[in-house]
């Protein structure tokens, strides 16, 4: 009796410490599977947060990803997004259509696969998407991913697209005249240098051929003056001379001393009083050509002077911010107007006047890109414009 008792604790304990170890093994071959899932979550993460737009990954009506470009555009933590439905963040109005879409697609009949769609941001605020829907299997299951463009980002790329062409097509121009005009106006040059030597030469100097002579000498020098003006257009960024570290407060207040004398000369012109403020703080140095930045910043100053007729109060602050060195030049002027904006920075755009060349906003965006930074302005009609100049910072160890 006593040895059956030990013989069945004895095969109880050998069942028993196999099924342990066949749950060892389980949790083993759980812990992996576990580890590879989430592994393969983090590549999906990964893989959806690279995409350069917003995507929606939506399976048995509820959102079970959405990417990090999505997220930012609408202010959303992933937690408030996940889990969640898609009509949950659609504005009342629109809520029958894009059911109706959506119910109509999970039944397999033809809907469009792209749309407009507006969405809530956290703060209640609607922001249009172009929306594209796409069907496929996800875990073995039917889900939808759906790629979510702001309308407004696809707009600026397409700006940003048309201003590329049109600059490529205007250097290509700019490089044409310059070669020509260059070959013209030296040939011009050389044959006044050849005319006044034979005058000299003469017993009595003819008054008339000399006077005609210093006109169009005067002439040939503002040719070669506008052609250094649009060469400039198409010096490369690769110019040795943009490797200098630049101090932007001693360059900004060099390019003051050089717009001082002008700027005084406009106010007694228009008999008006124009305040200059500076808040020029010190600043990371930055890379480029301080005789280019200054004459930028000269450039800018008079631009915004010229924009006061009536005068006021011009502001030139320099401030450190993110890795850039910010300028800002804003003046309280007649501002720029809604439908000149877009082609203030064309070369030969200007609102100066038939005798104006119209080269100044163009050639100082020249010198911005050139130095590796970025330009851009702000304006509004009847209340003045605020033009800012972004370089990158040099770290100094």
């Amino acid at each position: 009796m006593q040895k059956a008792q030990n013989n069945y604790w004895r095969e109880r304990f050998e069942k028993l410490k196999t099924e342990n170890q066949t749950l060892k093994e389980k949790l083993v071959s759980s812990k992996k599977e576990n580890k590879d899932i989430l592994k393969e979550l983090r590549g999906r993460d990964r893989l959806l947060d690279s995409i350069p737009a917003g995507v929606l990954l939506e399976q048995e009506g509820r959102i079970v990803a959405a990417n990090r470009e999505l997220l930012e555009d609408l202010a959303y933590a992933p937690e408030d997004v996940v889990g969640h439905r898609l009509l949950d963040f659609v504005p009342p109005d629109l809520k029958k259509k894009v059911r109706d879409l959506h119910d109509k697609r999970l039944s397999g009949k033809k809907v469009p696969s792209q749309y407009e769609l507006d969405l809530l941001t956290k703060r209640g605020e609607r922001r249009c998407f172009e929306a594209r829907v796409r069907k496929i299997r996800h875990n073995g299951r039917r889900a939808f991913v759906t790629n979510l463009t702001l309308l407004e980002k696809r707009k600026r790329k397409e700006r940003e697209e048309i201003e590329s062409k049109k600059k490529e097509a205007l250097m290509t121009m700019v490089s044409g005249l310059t070669s020509k005009l260059s070959q013209d106006a030296w040939a011009v040059s050389r044959n006044i240098r050849q005319i006044k030597e034979l005058v000299d030469m003469m017993d009595a100097e003819p008054l008339t051929l000399t006077k005609t002579l210093e006109h169009i000498e005067s002439a040939s020098k503002e040719t070669l003056h506008t052609i250094g003006k649009l060469e400039s257009l198409i010096v490369s960024k690769d110019n040795p001379a943009c490797d200098d570290l630049v101090d932007l407060r001693n360059t900004v207040k060099a390019a003051i001393s050089l717009v001082n004398p002008m700027m005084k000369d406009f106010i007694e012109t228009h008999n008006q009083e124009i305040n200059l403020r500076t808040y020029l703080r010190s600043v990371s140095p930055v890379q480029g050509d301080s005789g280019e930045i200054r004459d930028l910043m000269a450039s800018l100053i008079l631009n915004a002077v010229e924009a006061m007729p009536r005068g006021g109060d011009l502001y030139v602050t320099i401030e450190e911010n993110a890795g850039y060195a910010h300028i800002y030049v804003q003046d309280s002027g007649v501002g720029i107007s809604e439908t000149i904006k877009d082609r203030i920075l064309d070369p030969f755009f200007t609102t100066k006047g038939k005798n104006r060349l119209g080269l100044g906003l163009s050639l100082s965006n020249a010198i911005v890109e050139r130095n590796k930074g970025e330009m851009e302005f702000t304006s509004e009609k009847d209340q003045g414009t605020t033009f800012t100049v972004r370089f990158p910072t040099e770290r100094i160890d």
